[in-house]
């Protein structure tokens, strides 16, 4: 027989605060936007930087040849790995580094400091190679950096939360906000629909408090575009792990 969990109906105020971060986090998922910024969990991590709202992607790298995944990366980066400038290399590095300064919430930053980032993003989209948006996305991923007004960057109101990017397979991925034990997961598929642009199309979003599911929303219709600007690999400095950017 299915459970029923009853929750206390004694409203302290930390429970009235979680109330009103639940109503806030719905609107902000929403109108979640699609640009994110993130460092992979447990694998190599591959980033994507968004021509709207600037941001860092981060996805994995598989290191058998056998491996698909590696395969397609080979072939989209071919010419790109061999003839990368020690200049691109430099500008490369000097924009994660100040991601990571900047990061994770950019919304809280200096609107000069958020074009600044989107400007050294820009300066690197002459060297990308044709087909950024075909590059593999999977794993699960910690949050970077992402200029996003909305709930996908982790602000929920004046506060942020943690934020994970889990991609489930080839069309789902889940955008969640863990903020204590509170988490609000939206659920989206995504569609390549050229080599530099991925449509992504909203599904649902889940709240749960200590794991346990309070509400699930409904919010098909609703999407937008991830519009890629630059991409290509990069041996990062601070942990020497081979990246793609």
């Amino acid at each position: 027989a299915a459970k029923t969990h009853i929750l206390p109906t004694v409203m302290t105020r930390s429970s009235i605060m979680l109330c009103h971060l639940v109503v806030l986090a719905l609107a902000c998922l929403g109108n979640v936007d699609a640009a994110f910024t993130s460092s992979q969990r447990n694998a190599k991590p591959v980033a994507r930087l968004d021509r709207n709202n600037m941001a860092v992607k981060v996805s994995s790298t598989a290191t058998t040849s056998s491996n698909g995944a590696t395969n397609l990366l080979s072939n989209l980066f071919a010419n790109k790995n061999n003839n990368k400038s020690k200049k691109e290399t430099q500008a490369v590095q000097a924009l994660l580094d100040r991601a990571r300064a900047l990061g994770p919430v950019g919304a809280f930053c200096s609107p000069e400091d958020q074009e600044s980032l989107l400007a050294q993003a820009r300066a690197l989209a002459p060297q990308s190679p044709a087909q950024p948006a075909r590059a593999p996305l999977q794993g699960v991923h910690d949050l970077v950096y992402s200029a996003a007004p909305g709930g996908s960057s982790g602000k929920l109101g004046p506060v942020a939360g943690t934020v994970q990017q889990e991609f489930v397979n080839d069309d789902i991925f889940i955008n969640s906000v863990q903020l204590g034990p509170l988490r609000i997961a939206l659920t989206a598929q995504r569609e390549i629909k050229n080599g530099k642009c991925i449509q992504v199309s909203f599904q649902e979003t889940t709240v749960s408090f200590w794991g346990l599911p309070l509400t699930t929303k409904d919010i098909s219709g609703g999407g937008g575009v991830w519009k890629y600007l630059y991409c290509g690999e990069h041996v990062d400095a601070l942990d020497g792990k081979r990246k793609l950017i």
